[in-house]
């Protein structure tokens, strides 16, 4: 059995009677651990998940303030704490396998479906508070800020690359923001965060996810799907299926794929640079990956 860490000690009193018996390091970054914990009540199982806010909301505020109104099927809260400093979850495990242990094309058709579901949540918007949904909110100016941040800490061949650009991106998000209406975005929609659970996919680890119109889970879904040899087309039409279930209907072009991408990539490689290289040393090596693909986004949409 692994150490016990000093910060469960925070939500030992939500765990009485019972007393934990097992525990197994599932992630160990400076910023985000997450703990699987065995109880000595019929063997009962819990995820413990410890995080240090950055900035934006962290994802105790993203359950409590997005995903809980929007009624997303998450894995249960049971406890949590809070500081200035660090926050803890104590929730269900769910014992599902992820999509990236066992990939089918049968489950990433499932995962589309499922981001339809979530993407069709743009109904209940309504149900997060106007102060919530204003700190949840990916705003245009934040990206843009993102892309000037990236851009600043790029190479001199990526930077001469993309410095151009900034106001025909501007340009595309005004566009994007006009054209779709604002939902809940997970902002890592890969299949290490998408689980198999009787049935159904669940969708885990929302630490990232804010409110916002591009389609950049589905642009990652896709991306993903290629290494399972699941064509775009077929993913598209999953999703496309699964927002009828739910009477919508939503244009996908190729124009809001690459939106998507680059929204979603701006921001995320924001995040590595600023905190993520000393938080998570292997990111180091995803950076020239998002520099490459943000420049071919940015070629293949060219100027409004």
């Amino acid at each position: 059995m692994d150490s016990f860490p000093d910060w469960l000690e925070l939500i030992a009193d939500s765990l009485k009677p019972a007393k934990v018996i097992g525990v197994d390091p599932l992630r160990k970054w400076s910023l985000s651990q997450v703990f699987r914990l065995t109880l000595d009540d019929e063997d009962r199982i819990l995820i413990a998940k410890r995080g240090i806010p950055t900035k934006g909301p962290t994802e105790l505020e993203i359950y409590q303030e997005c995903l809980i109104p929007l009624a997303i099927d998450t894995p249960t809260i049971f406890a949590s704490y809070a500081s200035d400093s660090e926050y803890i979850l104590l929730m269900e495990d769910l014992r599902g396998t992820d999509l990236e242990q066992q990939p089918s094309k049968s489950a990433f058709l499932d995962a589309a479906r499922k981001l339809a579901d979530i993407r069709a949540s743009a109904d209940r918007i309504g149900k997060i508070s106007a102060s919530n949904l204003q700190r949840h909110l990916l705003t245009k100016d934040q990206l843009l800020l993102d892309f000037d941040y990236v851009i600043g800490h790029a190479s001199s061949e990526h930077r001469d690359a993309l410095g151009g650009h900034i106001n025909s991106f501007s340009r595309h998000l005004d566009r994007l923001y006009q054209e779709l209406p604002l939902t809940l975005n997970h902002n890592d929609y890969h299949a290490k965060n998408l689980l198999h659970v009787s049935g159904r996919i669940v969708p885990v680890d929302w630490a990232n996810a804010r409110i916002s119109p591009h389609l950049g889970d589905l642009y990652c879904l896709i991306n993903e799907g290629k290494d399972q040899h699941i064509s775009q087309e077929t993913l598209i039409r999953a999703y496309r299926s699964g927002l009828k279930d739910q009477g919508l209907q939503e244009e996908v072009t190729d124009w809001h794929l690459d939106m998507g991408g680059l929204c979603w990539s701006v921001h995320c490689l924001q995040w590595i640079l600023e905190f993520g290289l000393d938080a998570i040393p292997i990111s180091e090596t995803w950076v020239p990956d998002f520099l490459t693909e943000i420049c071919a986004i940015i070629s293949r949409l060219g100027r409004p």
